[in-house]
């Protein structure tokens, strides 16, 4: 329905306001996601006013040297210390949390309070129990509207000129116009659109894609976009695919993965690493990857949007698949029914069983990563030699893919693993 998305367009405008007048404090902006963190909410809250100009508290530098190092107490205590008496305006972006004696919850809400009158919070979440456990009951969530034409060209126009000089926009704003009626006023086919034509500074082209049927239907919008790309850029954007929905993948590990699975194509004396860059910045200018400050410290993070996911799902066939299942659903006889061609096999959770219960006969595997590994979980080195010996095709094998090994005897890679003669990363 585009909460995401109209929430991200709140933002900037509210950033776009405060350069003239001071209305808040600080602005702070969190993706939250199903893993509820308070600990990795109040570390991103943190970063969020480093980075924000307006805010008043220490520098980035200042923040990065010491927020990560502490404990969810001195997290907490070192925020409220930040807020106090301050007015800020804080977006919860995909709020899952339901029971409102959730003592998480109650750790973030104590927070809250130390505002002053004035702050405000912006909650989006898929249900109404979600969107309302922060609010009092006074305060009913409300269900995301269907946009008016007004509301959806101004998001058009927002992301497709911005502060871009043009002749007469008011040209421009009529193509916009008629764009948006066949629109449907969605958000994100708004921004994916809009993305396209801010690369277009000519009326002309704007008024050609005005006249495409296929903007009437919001994936034949995305799939569109998704076409004006090189077919080496769209293999490289596929690549999202292994991953599950919602999961922000930094950067440089994001590249790596294309480079070692063999998507980067150089021409001459061109660096792989330059060319693998300038793919990335071209699905990111045209609003198909969304920056993601939600780890601390490291590289950038960056996202897809979930309708672009279904886009990717819909896309790639039986090349690609995920194993998303918890424990429990291992426990009540769920098992997934893993294509026999797959290409590239992600698992959410490491389980030894199933992972090689999985990948056998599996021989034409180029990829297999195993996202999170429980701390009381060690990767038994069996299973890292049952892979190397079924799997002799592998490019990529990623264990922990998710987590930081601060454990080094967490497992060990066999002498075996130089069985995988094309193993890259």
């Amino acid at each position: 329905s585009g909460k995401t998305t109209f929430a991200q367009y709140i933002l900037e405008h509210i950033k776009e306001q405060s350069k003239d007048e001071k209305g808040f404090d600080t602005i702070m902006c969190i993706h939250v996601s199903e893993t509820f963190s308070v600990k990795k909410i109040f570390q991103n809250m943190l970063k969020d006013i480093s980075n924000d100009h307006t805010a008043v508290g220490p520098s980035k530098k200042e923040e990065d040297h010491t927020a990560s190092n502490l404990n969810l107490v001195e997290l907490k205590k070192k925020l409220m210390n930040l807020l106090r008496g301050k007015r800020f305006f804080l977006i919860l972006d995909d709020f899952w949390v339901v029971d409102r004696n959730n003592k998480k919850l109650q750790n973030l809400t104590s927070v809250l309070k130390v505002g002053k009158k004035g702050s405000k919070i912006l909650v989006t979440a898929q249900n109404e129990a979600a969107a309302g456990a922060l609010s009092d009951f006074d305060n009913k969530p409300v269900p995301m509207p269907v946009l008016s034409e007004n509301q959806c060209l101004s998001i058009l126009m927002h992301y497709a000129l911005g502060d871009k000089s043009v002749v007469d926009t008011g040209d421009f704003k009529r193509v916009g116009r008629d764009i948006v009626k066949k629109l449907g006023r969605s958000p994100i086919a708004a921004v994916i659109v809009a993305a396209r034509l801010g690369a277009k500074r000519d009326i002309k082209d704007w008024e050609n894609i005005a006249e495409l049927d296929m903007l009437s239907d919001n994936r034949a919008t995305l799939w569109w976009s998704y076409k004006q790309f090189t077919p080496d850029i769209r293999r490289c954007f596929e690549y999202y695919n292994i991953f599950s929905k919602g999961i922000a993948l930094e950067k440089g590990d994001v590249l790596r993965l294309w480079t070692a699975q063999g998507f980067v194509k150089t021409n001459g004396n061109e660096d792989m690493e330059a060319v693998a860059e300038s793919y990335f910045q071209e699905l990111l200018s045209f609003s198909f990857l969304k920056h993601e400050e939600d780890h601390w410290g490291g590289d950038d993070f960056y996202r897809i949007h979930d309708m672009l996911h279904c886009l990717v799902d819909h896309i790639t066939g039986s090349d690609y698949f995920r194993i998303e299942y918890a424990r429990k659903d291992k426990e009540e006889g769920h098992k997934p029914d893993v294509p026999p061609d797959v290409r590239h096999l992600f698992f959410q959770n490491y389980d030894a069983e199933w992972i090689n219960h999985v990948i056998r006969g599996k021989d034409n595997l180029r990829a297999l990563i195993i996202y999170s590994v429980k701390k009381d979980t060690p990767v038994e080195e069996k299973v890292i030699e049952s892979i190397c010996k079924m799997l002799p095709k592998l490019r990529v094998l990623a264990v922990a893919f998710g987590v930081q090994i601060s454990k080094p005897e967490m497992f060990s890679f066999p002498e075996s693993i130089s069985r995988l003669k094309r193993l890259c990363y």
